[in-house]
């Protein structure tokens, strides 16, 4: 555990690059054990590292968030449709629970929210875009779209709650750093994901640009997360 304590960002990225290597050469069998250890990895050492008897309500949020993720990315393992759906519901519920981490954070102010509606205004400008760039691929089948459409919503707040904490002069360099810059790799990577499903499937490149992309998000994340468990 003291080896996950100090050394488990370390740890995390010698299992992703090594996990992108086996997925660029078509080896799957290292993969189905790689990818669901990454998640754990983070998980551990976010509260190994997580200062004792406080903060047991972000702690909770996170927990959870990280749990679904895992879900999502087992789940993301299998192949089919339904695996899909329920992997993308997975990654959604995620959202939710950094979401309210983030909002618990700093919370949102209407009035005063300017950078949260300009990540509104572009991200909504991505999503118009994705869609006509796939939309006709998802034409027969409404139930992904739907889920689809719905985890980007989620996802997109998640965003906008990220880049609200700009906002905040003490916090701006850990909204840089950290939970803006995660997010919005977060994003690229279920853009690229979509894209490799529905439109390019046999680009495998696209695969290693995925889970690179989810992977740096997810540790810079929680990372951000880390920062404030410590207090």
């Amino acid at each position: 555990m003291e080896l996950l304590k100090k050394n488990g960002i370390v740890i995390f990225w010698l299992l992703l690059f090594a996990d992108c290597f086996f997925v660029y050469q078509q080896n799957y069998q290292y993969h189905s054990y790689l990818k669901p250890a990454l998640i754990p990895i983070l998980l551990l050492y976010t509260f190994l590292n997580a200062r004792k008897n406080h903060y047991l309500v972000s702690k909770s949020l996170v927990f959870m968030g990280l749990i679904f993720s895992w879900l999502g990315d087992l789940l993301l393992l299998n192949e089919g449709t339904n695996f899909f759906i329920w992997g993308m519901t997975a990654f959604f519920i995620t959202q939710i629970f950094y979401i309210i981490f983030l909002f618990m954070f700093y919370p949102l102010k209407i009035f005063k929210a300017t950078e949260a509606i300009i990540a509104a205004i572009i991200l909504g400008f991505i999503a118009y875009q994705l869609n006509k760039f796939i939309g006709p691929e998802l034409k027969q089948l409404p139930y992904v779209k739907f889920v689809l459409i719905v985890f980007a919503i989620g996802i997109s707040i998640m965003a906008m709650m990220a880049t609200n904490i700009f906002s905040s002069k003490s916090k701006r360099t850990l909204a840089v750093n950290f939970f803006m810059t995660g997010a919005a790799l977060l994003i690229f990577s279920f853009i690229v994901l979509v894209i490799n499903k529905f439109k390019y499937p046999d680009e495998n490149y696209l695969q290693v640009i995925t889970l690179m992309s989810y992977g740096y998000g997810q540790c810079l994340l929680v990372q951000g997360f880390g920062k404030r468990l410590k207090g």
